[in-house]
């Protein structure tokens, strides 16, 4: 795996180590980029007769085990997904998502509102935003700069983890186990380690779901 350049984001407190962005393939895709540039950590497969570049990421974590996330959160919820408010590109180049969650319970941490507004990695974000975040030599590289304005007016630009896709609007009213910690920068709460702090719960059986296992389980801070 070709390991990508430290991310400094205004998200500091996430437990991020590194992250890079994966290019897959098949037959009804096209290529932009150059996969053989090392410095080059971002890479678009567009769809042929699609709108759309889709972007696929990975990211190295210091923990990704719910309960070491759990450790190394400030606030931990139980939260059911209510609607994304907006997606935007972050200072790390990447989209990033701004969720609503209803608060059932607090697991962890202090917070009284009913409501909670989380930052998460991920996200569709119009062509136009995300091509003000390059430069001319990224542009050219990932084969950009070739579109028209009118093609660039109608495309959209969609970060999908490589791990594991998150797709809360395929879960509306389903319950989440939300990590989290506090940015002062932004003000916001964000997810700890992005998709693997955002935890579907079963709550016939108080289970959350394990990313790494790929199955429900149960934890001692569900209680």
């Amino acid at each position: 795996m070709m390991k990508g350049k430290i991310i400094l984001t205004v998200f500091a407190i996430s437990i991020i180590v590194s992250g890079t962005i994966l290019v897959t393939t098949n037959n009804n895709k096209n290529v932009l980029g150059n996969r053989n540039d090392l410095q080059d950590t971002q890479s678009e497969t567009l769809g042929r007769g699609e709108n759309n570049y889709q972007v696929y990421y990975t990211s190295d974590y210091l923990y990704t085990e719910p309960n070491d996330i759990f450790n190394h959160s400030s606030l931990v919820v139980i939260g059911e997904y209510i609607q994304d408010l907006k997606s935007f590109v972050g200072n790390d180049e990447r989209v990033h998502t701004v969720s609503e969650f209803k608060i059932s319970k607090v697991l962890k941490g202090d917070f009284s509102s009913d409501t909670i507004e989380i930052v998460r990695l991920g996200g569709t974000v119009p062509l136009s935003e995300y091509i003000a975040t390059q430069t001319q030599e990224q542009l050219e590289k990932k084969g950009i700069s070739t579109l028209s304005k009118s093609q660039i007016a109608k495309s959209s630009v969609e970060f999908i983890s490589q791990d594991y896709n998150l797709n809360l609007k395929q879960k509306a009213n389903k319950k989440f186990v939300l990590l989290l910690n506090y940015d002062s920068n932004t003000e916001m709460y964000v997810a700890s380690a992005d998709e693997y702090s955002i935890l579907e719960l079963d709550t016939s059986k108080n289970e959350v779901y394990n990313i790494n296992n790929k199955k429900f389980e149960n934890y001692s801070f569900i209680k």
